[in-house]
């Protein structure tokens, strides 16, 4: 199954380039959790969309939500990362597209 991730604030141009080099998707805790998730759209990106599309081997969480998969916890294939400032949780991703190229600024 194809997942995707919309461009915005946290998934820019160049956080796409590191998803696209490293294979692996991250997430922190979204907005009024304190869970750290993977999160992405269930199905292909549209047509003219900017953003990022992938697979993953690692299956969703059981949330049961028609439109978002979500990948929690410490189980197989959750990988722990770090950075200078947070924690996150990892899914190591295949078949990935980079549909958000940099724009050039004049």
């Amino acid at each position: 199954m194809a997942y995707h991730r919309i461009e915005s604030e946290t998934q820019c141009s160049h956080i796409a380039v590191k998803q696209e080099s490293s294979l692996e998707v991250w997430g922190r805790e979204p907005r009024c959790s304190d869970i750290r998730q993977v999160q992405a759209y269930k199905r292909g990106l549209q047509r003219g969309i900017r953003g990022i599309e992938f697979d993953s081997q690692v299956i969703p969480d059981p949330t049961g939500h028609p439109h978002i998969a979500s990948w929690s916890g410490e189980r197989l294939g959750i990988l722990q990362r770090k950075d200078d400032q947070h924690d996150y949780v990892a899914i190591k991703v295949f078949d990935f597209k980079n549909l958000q190229p940099a724009i050039e600024r004049a």
